[in-house]
């Protein structure tokens, strides 16, 4: 966790279908609302971000993906994005 530029800045890493890690840069409570979990973690270590599932597809293999928005939780990349195929393991 960083308080610069703000108190309580921390770096998400979402891991894509492909293996693409994505970075999101929030206020801790955006992932977690529990401030102790973040001032005593050890990192790095996972959390849940709300999404919402815009489709579900196979690939050319037959491997099961969704496609997901982050927008319900106001989370995006750096560069705005907001979508992302992951598998269904990675959804709970």
């Amino acid at each position: 966790m960083s308080d610069e530029p703000q108190p309580g800045v921390v770096e998400a890493q979402l891991t894509d279908a492909d293996g693409v890690a994505w970075s999101f840069i929030e206020k801790y409570y955006v992932f977690d609302a529990d401030v102790n979990v973040w001032l005593g973690a050890v990192y790095p270590f996972e959390v849940e971000v709300d999404c919402e599932i815009v489709s579900r597809h196979a690939d050319a293999s037959g491997r099961d993906l969704v496609t997901i928005s982050t927008r319900p939780a106001y989370v995006t990349t750096e560069t705005g994005r907001d979508q992302f195929t992951v598998t269904p393991e990675q959804l709970v």
